[in-house]
């Protein structure tokens, strides 16, 4: 949009226009933030992953987790900060805060059964 192009007629800035906007919106549905991202709201919650444990002792033993793991665990599903938001606040890389959650999931997955969290 800020280029200094310059186009024959309207149609050619029109289509020039809806090529642009169709690539750029291209870019951002295949960027690889957006494929790894899990949605919150397809996360069970947290009281309906295993019916005979109370979120208290689901909590219990996310504390009982590494300090790492057990604060962008909590950061994230608890208190429901997003991932940018989570490393603004330790001061770490977005992908590190991806990791730390990826293995801390996996750590309580174990933890809890195996039945939790994929």
């Amino acid at each position: 949009m800020q280029s200094q192009m310059v186009f024959n007629d309207h149609e050619h800035e029109k289509a020039w226009l809806t090529v642009t906007t169709r690539n750029y919106c291209k870019d951002i549905l295949k960027n690889w933030w957006r494929i790894r991202r899990v949605a919150l709201d397809t996360l069970p919650e947290v009281p309906s992953w295993n019916g005979h444990e109370s979120s208290g002792k689901v909590l219990a033993r996310l504390l009982s987790l590494p300090e790492k793991y057990k604060t962008v665990l909590y950061l994230y599903y608890f208190e429901e900060y997003s991932v940018k938001e989570i490393s603004e606040m330790i001061g770490h890389k977005e992908s590190t805060i991806q990791t730390q959650l990826s293995r801390g999931r996996k750590l309580l997955k174990i933890d809890l059964g195996g039945n939790y969290l994929e």
